[in-house]
């Protein structure tokens, strides 16, 4: 077995070679300088396999039935092997069921142990001989005696031939009842690949991964499971070699196995290096490997066990190659196209030797991690060697199609070193308090053993043991046997630097915890040994020991609840008093309950009493978490609103209920019943806004019966009997929910339902009899239903009361006689009130709001005894005296705004003191269409009747609107003829609007020209000297209301003088 190295780096691991049969394993070390000979190690070979050879050999020829010249030419050859090497032996041969011991060497790789470990390495064989056929499991006994009690490392030497290697599982089981994987169908269809081969951790190949060749021994070779699974057991025993053929059609023999162990005398001190992690985030794809590092600082100088913690995505496991590196260079396979097409198996995968199954073997599942596996290669080839360095995980996706990501990962690493002389003793102590659950509030008492096992005795160990947080009080006495001694008795932490213990001795603690009552959860205990200066403990995984129990409190909880009352009134209140209480032992967490019945609502707030806690107030239902040390209380105190529409009895239950288990569970609950009394104060009233009324008038009645509360008060009953002299008709509308019968006629008796702020209110048209005089006098009434008692029914009665009168019939004409006016004219409007009886209406008035657009003043005459007031202005508002036949007549002049549009509507109106029984002639409305008609107009001139080219004239133009109806909208135009060159200026009067203050050229604008303004432009033009002829310029003006269109235009002409200042000169020179 060759230790591995990476790359050509010349570092030379230890060489191991063990034969089947030999049981031992010789350490090959090459010199400093050179590496290891390939001849040599080919040698080496050769004659391991003699061995095999001579092992399967010597027990038939024992027997008499095998060829002894096959025997003594084997060791003839491996005498002469061994001459050439100088003697060199691979092994001490055995023979049949022997095993033997030697120190040659321990079965470690290349970073071999710490200068302080002593090792020995014994070796074991048994040759069964055992038939391996097809469904019979074989299991052969290896009885393993006389070696150390503590395993570093184990080798296999297997000699099974078979003629179909696929066919084999193969599992080693040792005394303490680890099973590791050998093989599961590995091997392909080759025969004998297992006929002396030597299965170790620290092979360079996984059997899974392992190059069989038909008929030729595979070796060596890493098992699928790990060795390193049996690191710290106690060899000595019975370990046993199971073999089972599973498929048919072949089978073979288990010749003889062997066993290679390495033992220390005495457990290692071990250390754990802080968990190591990086997190890459790398992409994982095709064809591209790489490899991620951990820097590892600070740790011992010899790894005891590696553990690999992988995250990573992928979503073809199959693809994945993956191999870890130690600083040195040595590294181990963890899985090469392992988990099918499964995705994400590594996402979260603990690696670890002790691992139920091997990668290759466990059941993957899509989409969930597997997890701790076994890797193909074993983590026990990093034993002994030094982790501080660099650590390199390299990951290869060798087939298309997915990719992944290396997230993170992580190592998880021991270290150990061994006692050193001087004095050594395995110290150990236990505790317990026979109980797994204890009651907050109660005790447990612990007993706390602390012993020697030796080798040598110990004067000042220390026993420690701090006092649970959960111990109110904490007292201890000791008693020492076997020779022990300690401190006698203490309270608080126990600290006792006193104690000595020789080989076989013990003291024993006995401490008493008193548990705070308010404990929950676990109560956990640990106690701890630790031995003086000087004194080397090998196995310190026994110097602690805790106790741990299930806090199980135990706590009478109470509840109590009342308003001091025995009856409630439905839309009153009520105050709950609630007190939830513990008497213990424990403190609790409990939850206080309390669901209101629907027809209360509820505020609540609450004090805690003895530490006592809860919420401080709230709202609605309680649902309390709360805090309830023994001996505490919290108190609730509950306002309530009562639903007005509440009967019968109101109950209501409060709870308490614990995480504790409470002895006396029959007062947890409490119930409050209050017999519901309703009252309800109703009331009416009835108006029809009016105190008097005519004869054949009518009268509208609004009647409203009400329930301020408390209670509601359905069924009650509303009446009213209408007086002979009215015909009625009654629709009615509830509101705040109260209902009522939809209408009727005559009278009202009608069954309502009036809740607390409800009402029903009657709208009732009477049409007055003709006869009527005097008063008419109407009384309603609301009564309570059965039941329900109204604390004042004073106000249940209401009556409305009208004086009959006299009418008189006004009325109102008007007219101005036209039916269409001009904007900027006048009208003048005759309007006329009278009284057509039969009664006098003294005081009457007569309006008119004249319109914006009248600017008016007005006379006033009566006749028939009618007065008025003599003359006004503006509108008229007008108090006046009409006897029966008497009128009023108002003469109004109004002056039309210029501007006006549309039409001229003005109503005037008539109303007086009684009752009208005609009001439609008490209004009148004269409406005409207004015609606007204006007078737009335009002059132009230049002053003067000729005009020279080349020279220039100044034309005025003036357009103007001469009424008497505004022109808002008057397009102007003067286009200048081409001879003429201008320039102009223009100014705005009496309102008008639109011009342009200057410009050049053509003027085209549209003006806004009320009554009797202008505006007034003056042209500057100069005449092209070329003109000829006669100079003609127009302007015009135009208004869709125009009535004069003779004067829309203007036409300026001048004759054209050319004028031509001739000059001769004359010059002979």
């Amino acid at each position: 077995m060759a230790i591995r190295t990476r790359g050509n780096r010349g570092r030379v691991g230890v060489r191991i070679a063990a034969g089947l049969g030999l049981g031992m394993a010789t350490i090959l070390l090459p010199t400093s300088s050179a590496l290891a000979d390939p001849a040599k190690d080919a040698t080496y070979q050769e004659m391991l396999t003699l061995a095999q050879q001579i092992s399967a050999l010597k027990p038939q020829i024992a027997s008499g039935s095998g060829p002894s010249d096959q025997l003594e030419a084997a060791l003839a050859r491996y005498s002469d092997l061994s001459s050439s090497l100088g003697g060199d032996d691979p092994g001490r041969i055995l023979g049949a069921g022997q095993s033997g011991t030697q120190s040659s060497g321990p079965v470690l790789p290349a970073g071999g142990l710490p200068p302080s470990c002593s090792t020995t390495t014994s070796n074991f064989l048994t040759s069964p001989g055992s038939t391996v056929t097809t469904g019979a499991p074989v299991s052969s006994v290896l009885a393993v005696g006389g070696a150390g009690s503590y395993v570093i490392g184990v080798e296999l030497s297997l000699n099974l031939p078979h003629t179909f290697a696929a066919d084999l599982d193969i599992t080693l089981t040792s005394p303490g009842g680890t099973t590791t994987v050998i093989t599961t169908d590995n091997g392909a269809g080759n025969d004998n690949v297992f006929s002396g081969s030597l299965f170790t951790d620290v092979a360079s190949t996984p059997v899974t991964d392992f190059p069989h060749m038909n008929l030729v021994t595979s070796s060596p070779m890493e098992p699928e499971g790990a060795f390193g699974a049996f690191i710290g057991e106690n060899p000595n025993g019975n370990w046993t070699l199971s073999v089972i053929d599973d498929a048919g059609g072949d089978d073979g023999t288990l010749v003889s196995w062997a066993l290679s162990i390495t033992t220390l005398p005495a457990p290692p001190i071990i250390t754990t290096v802080p968990n190591v992690s990086v997190s890459p985030g790398t992409t994982i794809t095709t064809g591209s490997p790489f490899s991620s590092m951990i820097n590892v600082a600070g740790a011992g100088t010899a790894i005891f066990d590696v553990n690999l913690n992988t995250n990573i995505t992928h979503t073809f496991a199959a693809d994945l190659d993956i191999s870890l590196e130690s600083p040195i260079g040595i590294f181990t396979t963890i899985t090469t196209d392992s988990g099918a097409g499964n995705d994400n198996l590594f996402a979260g995968t603990l690696w670890d030797d002790d691992a139920a199954l091997p990668v290759s073997d466990f059941p993957h599942v899509n989409n969930v991690t597997s997890t701790p596996l076994q890797p193909e290669g074993a983590m026990a080839s990093f034993f002994g060697l030094d982790p501080n360095g660099n650590w390199l995980l390299t990951i290869n996706d060798d087939a298309g199609g997915d990719d992944g990501t290396l997230v993170s990962w992580s190592l998880d690493i021991q270290t150990f070193t061994c006692a050193v002389g001087g004095t050594m003793a395995d110290l150990s102590i236990t505790k317990t308090d026979g109980v797994t659950t204890a009651t907050p509030g109660g005790s447990t008492t612990y007993t706390i053993t602390a012993s020697n096992a030796g080798p040598d005795p110990v004067t000042g160990a220390t026993v420690t043991d701090f006092a649970p947080f959960f111990c109110d009080s904490f007292n201890w006495t000791c008693a020492g046997a076997g020779g022990g001694s300690c401190a006698a008795s203490g309270s608080g932490d126990i600290g006792d630097t006193t104690v000595n213990l020789p080989v076989g001795g013990s003291v024993t603690y006995t401490a008493t915890c008193g548990i705070s009552n308010m404990a929950s959860g676990m109560l956990s205990n640990t106690a701890d040994i630790n031995p003086p200066g000087g004194v080397t403990d090998p196995n310190l995984a026994n110097n602690s020991a805790t106790d741990t129990d299930t806090l199980g409190a135990q706590a009478d909880l109470a509840i109590t609840k009342t308003d001091g009352v025995t009856t409630a009134v439905p839309g009153g209140s009520t105050t709950y008093t609630i007190t939830a209480s513990n008497a213990g032992p424990s403190g609790t967490a409990a939850t206080v309950a309390d669901t209101f019945p629907a027809s209360l609502t509820c505020t609540w707030t609450c004090v805690g009493a003895g530490g006592g806690l809860c919420a401080a107030a709230g709202s609605g239902n309680i649902n309390d978490p709360v805090t309830l040390p023994a001996g505490s209380s919290v108190t609730y105190t509950a306002s309530c609103t009562i639903s007005p529409a509440a009967t019968g009895t109101l109950s209501n239950t409060a709870t308490v209920t614990g995480a504790a288990t409470d002895p006396v569970a029959g007062n947890n609950s409490a119930t409050d019943t209050d017999t519901l009394t309703p009252q309800a104060d109703l009331g009416i009233t009835k108006t029809d806004g009016v105190t008097s009324v005519s004869p054949s008038g009518m009268l509208t009645y609004t009647i409203t019966a009400s329930n301020p509360g408390s209670s509601n008060a359905s069924g009650a009953t509303v009446n009213d009997t209408f007086p002979g002299s009215l015909t009625c008709s009654w629709t009615c509308v509830g509101a705040g929910g109260g209902t009522c019968t939809a209408s009727g006629m005559g009278n009202i008796s009608d069954v309502v339902n009036l809740p607390a702020g409800g009402s029903v209110t009657y709208t009732a048209s009477c049409a007055v009899s003709a006869a009527a005089t005097g008063t008419i006098v109407n009384i309603a009434s609301v009564a309570a239903p059965a039941g329900v008692t109204d604390p004042n029914p004073g106000n249940n009665f209401a009556n409305d009361t009208d004086t009959v009168l006299d009418q008189a019939d006004l009325a109102i004409t008007k007219t101005d006689g036209v039916a269409s006016a001009i904007p900027g004219g006048s009208v003048t409007y005759t309007i006329t009130g009278s009284n057509a009886g039969p009664a006098a209406a003294m005081g009457a008035t007569v309006t008119d709001s004249f319109p914006a657009t009248l600017s008016c003043t007005w006379t006033c005459v009566g006749a028939g005894g009618g007065t008025c007031a003599v003359a006004g202005g503006g509108s008229i508002n007008d108090v006046v005296n009409l006897p029966v036949g008497a009128s009023v007549t108002y003469t109004a002049i109004c002056t039309v705004a210029s501007s006006a549009t549309g039409n001229l509507v003005n109503t005037a109106t008539i109303n007086g003191p009684a009752p009208d029984p005609n009001p439609a002639n008490n209004s009148a409305t004269d409406t005409d269409t207004l015609t606007p008609q204006s007078d737009v107009a335009v002059t132009k001139t230049d002053g003067v009747t000729t005009a020279v080219p080349g020279q220039s004239v100044t034309y005025t133009i003036v357009a103007s609107n001469s009424g008497p109806s505004d022109a808002p909208t008057a397009p102007f135009i003067d286009a200048f003829p081409p001879s003429l060159s201008c320039t102009y200026t223009s100014v705005a009067a009496g309102g008008a609007s639109g011009n342009t203050a200057a410009g050049s050229g053509a003027i085209s604008q549209v003006l806004s020209l009320p009554a009797g303004s202008s505006v007034t432009y003056t042209a500057i033009c100069n005449i092209d000297p070329a003109a000829t002829g006669s100079l003609v310029n127009s302007a015009l003006i135009t208004s869709a209301s125009d009535i004069n269109p003779v004067n829309n235009i203007a036409t300026d002409t001048d004759t054209l003088t050319p004028q031509a200042d001739l000059i001769v000169t004359k010059d002979d020179g």
